[in-house]
Order: structure tokens, then C-alpha cells, then sequence
């Protein structure tokens, strides 16, 4: 039976139409219409979100290569759950007052504060949506670099590692309160953060591995480390230049 599309006029056949995606039934606008647009808003993205999730921790591998290759309708936009995800991690930092920042005291120089990491730390969780957005170009230089010779664009580099941020935050969601509950500054809560690095790593061990999966084995293992390696040099050359531009052009805060 064909059917004329409400909203671009052409004739189709079918549940949607060909040329705009519209759905071909159209209900009127009452009271149950409203609460089943609710619904399906609110539990479809949730569902979608997930499952999205779960199959990140148990095949990152093959979800992201199946998104790249674009097979997506099961599969949560990458860089909306990262936003999420991000300003849900610092929700929980800011409401538990839980640190970013791993740290016991502040750096002074006699009477001159250099840096404040307490304000550091609260600007961190405050901006963390934008600071996870930020270091996405970091992790996937440094794959594209390591991983060039695997013919995946720029671009696909930056879902695969927004992908992989996604789970490290899902780990450091479940972390949250189990910080909370340590003492501030003791060897557990140390102990606690410590073991967060080491899962976070492995993740991204985990993930590259499956994604470069026509690596041998050894050669695919050895140049995830490269890439983490890079990263780090990378994190690690960036914030010492502004380290050194802030000292510059603020040399009262420096003896």
C-alpha cells in the first residue's frame, strides 16, 4: 500500500519513508502520544547506552570495528556517551568530593604558591567533559603513529580512543565511591587509585589489541605500548610547556 509521507511529500511504500526517514505512522498529538514519546525517548536511549556498555567490556574489539565499518544502529554515538559519561564522572567527583587529582598537600615555594592542585583539581572535575574531549587528539596521534601501517584514517583512530575513554570512565564511575568510603590521603584510598591506573592500562592494552587484530600477537602487543608510551610523552611535553609559559609570565609566583 502506498503511502504519502507527511513531511516531504513523496509516495512510499513501507514503514519509512525512502527519501526523509519519516515514520509512516502518525498519531495525533494527545496525552498518550506524549507519554509514549517519553517513554521511548528516555528507555530507548538508556537501553541503547547499556548495551553499548557492556558489549565495550566484553568485545571492545569488534563493536568499535563494526562501528567504523558502519554497522551503528545498536551501537550509542561514540562521542554523546563520552559527554555523558564525562559530566556524569564529574558529577560524582564534585557531589562525593572526591579528588581527579591524586594528591596530599599543596606545592608552595616558601610563602609563594606555584600551583594550587586543590584548585587544579576542582577546575579539572568542573571541565572534565571538555578536558576528556581534549585528550582524545593525544591518544589518537599516538595510535595513528604506532598502528599506521593498519590504513585507519585519522578520524577512526579518534572513535576507536573515544570508545576506549568511555570504558576507562565507566571504571572510574564505579571507583567513585569506593574512594569516597576510603580515608582521604591514606594508604588505602593510594592503594585504590593506584589499582584504577592499572585497569585503565590494561583496558587500553585490551582494546588496541582486539582492534588491530591483524597484528601478530607479540608485534600488536609491543607497539600498544608504544602507543600508551607516546601519549604519554605527549600529556607529559604539553603540560610542562605551560607549566613553563605560566612561570614565564608570572614570575611573581616564582622565588
Amino acid at each position: 500500500m502506498s503511502i504519502i509521507c507527511k513531511n516531504c511529500g513523496i509516495t512510499f511504500e513501507g514503514n519509512f519513508c525512502s527519501n526523509c526517514g519519516q515514520s509512516a505512522e502518525t498519531h495525533i498529538i494527545n496525552a498518550h502520544f506524549v507519554w509514549h514519546d517519553i517513554q521511548h525517548g528516555l528507555f530507548h536511549v538508556e537501553n541503547k547506552l547499556l548495551i553499548t556498555v557492556k558489549n565495550l567490556f566484553i568485545t571492545p574489539g569488534l563493536l568499535i570495528k563494526n562501528y567504523i565499518k558502519g554497522k551503528r544502529v545498536d551501537t550509542y554515538n561514540p562521542i554523546s556517551m563520552l559527554l555523558i559519561l564525562a559530566a556524569f564522572y564529574g558529577f560524582l567527583c564534585h557531589f562525593f568530593h572526591v579528588h581527579v587529582i591524586n594528591f596530599t598537600s599543596k606545592s608552595t615555594t616558601g610563602d609563594a604558591v606555584i600551583f594550587n592542585l586543590k584548585d587544579i583539581d576542582d577546575w579539572y572535575i568542573m571541565h572534565y567533559s571538555w578536558v576528556s574531549l581534549l585528550l582524545l587528539p593525544f591518544y589518537s596521534m599516538s595510535s595513528k603513529f604506532s598502528f599506521r601501517k593498519q590504513h585507519f584514517l585519522f578520524l577512526e583512530h579518534v572513535i576507536i580512543n573515544t570508545f576506549l575513554l568511555c570504558q576507562i570512565l565507566v571504571v572510574q564511575i564505579f571507583f567513585v565511591p569506593i574512594i569516597f568510603l576510603s580515608k582521604d590521603g591514606s594508604s588505602l584510598q593510594n592503594m585504590l587509585y593506584k589499582l584504577l591506573f592499572c585497569i585503565s592500562f590494561i583496558l587500553i592494552m585490551i582494546t588496541y589489541y582486539q582492534v588491530f587484530d591483524e597484528i601478530k600477537p607479540v608485534k600488536r602487543l609491543l607497539l600498544s605500548l608504544l602507543s600508551y608510551f607516546i601519549y604519554v610523552v605527549l600529556i607529559f611535553t604539553t603540560v610542562l610547556i605551560i607549566v613553563l609559559i605560566f612561570m614565564s609570565t608570572h614570575p611573581s609566583h616564582v622565588n
